[in-house]
């Protein structure tokens, strides 16, 4: 798709004359993005409050506004006013209405969202002040404080009038929705005197000291929240402070805090700023004297909701719910489209969909309309995400320094890590190409072909992602900076020289040439890396930097100017610009669906390209025991479960499928011939190979009844069985996950399944 050149990517990170430089060298072409719900996760969610119509209203940071109708268990995205992307700009006013203020207008949204209208259509004074905090009462007032003390509207920032002036200003403030009480107060202390707090109990008209003890002498107050007894908690960047006199006397608690919450029972929660773990949660039962450790324990940012629901963040990465005053969390970010930058997605032939967080695994079994929790980590996860799918769908993650595989999407786990990482070992990465893994640790690294059962070790070689060329040759570079290859299946591996010293990428095309990202630039082979040229000038130099082949058509995304999206139709010899979502995040991952549609997964959101276009076909069928060895499968015969298969089409591009629980598979294709077959599991099978010839146009419409045959090698069953345990300690609760399957030829005649504990168990 061909349009009129976007540079509104551009505009935001480099100057006008480079823009006109690449429009003259570049056309940009326009991809229609449509955005999706993201995975569970992200962090930054802001506040919460009950909209119009009773409905659960949630704002944050970048993401804009969602709204839920059961309570935050699934949330539904708005619509946004014109470049809401930092919360400062967004306000939820104490009557549940929305408010947006920009540089040149203010905004007024009464459902939560969905629509907004102009309320102010010259430049308001109120966005023409420079306000440091903000607090929208009713449809029509507001207070605002700045640099000059307190200063009030009733006309949605037409007229400003100044209530209370302060000298030195004020920065904070804070509502009691239990007497509709409003404070105010400077956060930044001074040294030897004591940090004044202001109360109204008129909406602001009238103003008076109402805290002015020594205990705030020369302290940063951050927030002040309200206990349903009459209790006041004030954190500070020391310990934090009580009142249970209306502000007359204060008492420290033992507990400093970065955030705190008390729930309608009384229950105070605190995101404690003591070292090891930094930030660790606490609660107390008895007003703030005693407190214990949550059994969650990377809680904060804590909203209670009117009827004692509690929102709060998990460690900086996710949306968690709890319904029992905190003694359990549950995921509520389900339809929200912040997260936390998948660093994997696999698309099962199914449109079953994977997505592996920092937050945890995911799993979608309709291409991302809804989720499922898979594997919440919860203090599991490495910050930096290592995860890798094989071809047949297998998962393999990096959880708390242990490599762990699932064959079941995500559902159960076992332990793979190989015996010679040590235990603890602070730096772990899995990798993977063509169904081999590849598992580094403290100078050492691993290499499978049985998805991680068994190991060779590989010594001290370090690789980053490697990838193969259509011959069949490994190539990966080290992190020493050089390109490397290896022709029996990275088992060794040779450097080779390439026209750049830093780190890079290397991609094989299917047509033998080499595309090698590093230098800032793109660079190309056709003689198997012993010459290069350079095929741009687009200062590539992101590590992270991807490509991916469609068609034909050569997409390369990331780089250092942000939101670049770079496509050639020539092999990788010219490249054009091609938009990209509109993403406030600088980090991104870009994956291709089996459908070819494009995948853009930031820290804001999740969006993919339009409608595949009417070349694709699915090609359909059976997959069968073949029990008259004609390699051709009767109605009669057996299906199976489960099994692979994979269409090879004459350019050499490979792709896999697994048949259901039926024994029915469905691959999408382009028109052409492909040779479709079924892989064998093990030794006891024997694939045939079946040529299918997909009609050359599209309008014939999709393939069906393609079955595929599997002949027995030898009669005998194999038994596999893996037991998972997410979480094993002493004196609590846990699930055990036991999967079981015969891969065999043959029924496992009274086949059974014994679980032994241990005695200590």
């Amino acid at each position: 798709m061909k349009n009129q050149p976007s540079l509104q990517s551009l505009l935001r990170f480099i100057p006008f004359l480079l823009i006109c430089i690449f429009c003259t060298q570049h056309l940009s072409a326009q991809l229609s993005w449509q955005r999706m719900p993201g995975p569970p996760g992200g962090f930054s969610f802001g506040s919460f409050a009950v909209g119009t119509g009773g409905k659960w209203l949630q704002r944050g940071s970048i993401i804009g506004v969602h709204e839920s109708a059961d309570g935050g268990q699934n949330w539904r995205w708005n619509a946004l006013p014109t470049s809401i992307h930092t919360e400062a700009a967004l306000h939820i006013a104490v009557d549940g209405h929305l408010w947006f203020f920009n540089r040149d207008e203010v905004l007024h949204s009464a459902d939560n969202g969905r629509n907004w209208a102009e309320a102010e259509a010259d430049s308001s004074l109120w966005i023409e002040n420079d306000f440091l905090a903000t607090l929208m009462l009713d449809s029509a007032n507001m207070l605002g404080a700045k640099g000059t003390g307190i200063v009030r509207s009733t006309n949605l920032g037409k007229t400003l009038t100044t209530v209370f002036p302060v000298a030195g200003g004020l920065n904070a403030l804070a509502y009691n929705p239990a007497n509709g009480h409003i404070f105010s107060w400077k956060t930044a202390p001074v040294a030897g005197q004591i940090n004044k707090i202001y109360r109204s109990t008129d909406g602001g008209l009238n103003w008076s000291i109402w805290e002015n003890d020594p205990l705030t002498t020369g302290r940063t107050i951050n927030r002040m929240v309200f206990a349903p007894n009459g209790s006041v908690f004030v954190t500070t960047d020391q310990l934090m402070l009580r009142s249970t006199d209306d502000g007359a006397t204060w008492t420290q608690t033992t507990m400093r805090a970065a955030d705190a919450a008390v729930t309608l029972s009384g229950r105070v929660m605190i995101d404690s700023l003591y070292a090891g773990p930094p930030h660790r949660t606490y609660y107390s039962d008895d007003n703030g004297d005693t407190w214990y450790p949550a059994a969650n324990g990377l809680m904060s940012r804590f909203n209670v909701m009117p009827d004692g629901t509690i929102f709060a963040e998990y460690n900086f990465s996710g949306l968690y719910r709890s319904n029992d005053n905190g003694d359990s969390w549950q995921f509520s970010a389900f339809g929200i489209n912040h997260h936390t930058r998948p660093v994997t997605l696999h698309f099962y032939p199914d449109n079953g969909l994977v997505a592996i967080t920092q937050t945890g695994v995911f799993y979608s079994p309709n291409a991302a309309t809804n989720w499922e929790i898979r594997y919440n980590t919860l203090d599991q996860m490495e910050t930096s995400v290592q995860a890798t799918v094989l071809p047949n769908g297998t998962i393999c993650c990096v959880f708390d320094n242990k490599i762990m595989r699932s064959t079941d999407r995500g559902i159960s786990w076992t332990e793979i890590t190989p015996a010679g990482i040590p235990a603890g070992s602070s730096y772990i990465t899995i990798r993977q190409v063509d169904g081999v893994l590849f598992a580094t640790g403290d100078d050492v690294m691993f290499r499978s072909e049985d998805e991680g059962n068994s190991w060779q070790d590989l010594g001290a070689t370090q690789i980053n992602p490697p990838a193969m060329a259509a011959d069949g040759t490994f190539w990966a570079y080290n992190y020493g900076s050089t390109l490397q290859k290896s022709t029996d299946r990275g088992l060794t591996w040779t450097p080779v020289s390439t026209p750049v010293s830093n780190q890079h990428k290397i991609f094989p095309l299917p047509s033998g040439a080499l595309l090698l990202l590093g230098g800032g630039k793109i660079h190309r082979s056709v003689n198997n890396g012993a010459s290069w040229t350079t095929t741009n000038q687009t200062y590539m130099t992101n590590v992270g930097t991807t490509l991916v082949n469609s068609a034909g058509h050569l997409f390369v995304v990331g780089n250092q100017i942000g939101d670049l999206l770079l496509m050639s139709v020539d092999d990788g010899q010219t490249w054009q610009f091609m938009n990209t979502p509109q993403s406030y995040w600088a980090d991104y991952y870009v994956f291709m669906a089996p459908d070819e549609r494009f995948w853009f997964a930031s820290g804001d959101g999740v969006w993919r390209t339009g409608e595949p276009s009417g070349q694709f076909l699915t090609i359909g069928g059976s997959v069968g025991t073949d029990l008259v060895d004609d390699c051709a499968l009767a109605f009669s015969e057996p299906r199976l479960s489960r099994f692979m298969v994979k269409t090879v089409g004459a350019n050499g591009q490979t792709k896999y499928g697994m048949s259901d629980e039926t024994g029915y598979y469905r691959l999408l294709s382009k028109a052409g011939e492909y040779q479709l077959s079924a892989i064998a599991p093990n030794e006891l099978w024997e694939p045939c190979t079946l040529p299918v010839t997909v009609p050359a146009m599209p309008s014939s419409g999709n393939i069906g009844g393609k079955n595929i045959a599997i002949k027995p090698a030898a009669l005998c069953p194999r038994l596999e069985v893996d037991v998972a345990v997410p979480l094993l300690r002493r004196c609590f609760q846990t699930k055990m996950a036991v999967s079981y399957r015969n891969t065999g030829t043959q029924a496992a005649a009274n086949a059974r399944i014994e679980l032994a504990l241990d005695p200590y168990l």
